[in-house]
């Protein structure tokens, strides 16, 4: 995983953060280390309460090559879209 203190801090305005707990499409994306892509759907996402941080949640056993290159290299590409 990446160093947190590397990683920029972004604070979500409010109305990004009712997007993206709102009714959304989300998909994710990833690198393997061959610098193959994969990608998942997202099926909700929380904000944390500061705004600074989401977590977006995914039917693990769909997400099985996603999962394991975030636990690798803790990098994810999120876009959704109403």
């Amino acid at each position: 995983m990446r160093d947190a203190a590397a990683v920029p801090t972004v604070v979500l305005t409010a109305e990004q953060a009712r997007h993206v707990q709102g009714p959304v499409n989300m998909m994710l994306s990833t690198c393997g280390p061959l610098g193959r892509p994969q990608v998942t759907r997202g099926i909700g996402c929380r904000v944390s309460p500061d705004q600074r941080s989401i977590s977006v949640l995914v039917h693990a056993a769909a997400a099985t090559r996603v999962l394991e290159d975030v636990r690798a290299n803790g990098r994810v590409a999120v876009v959704s879209t109403d």
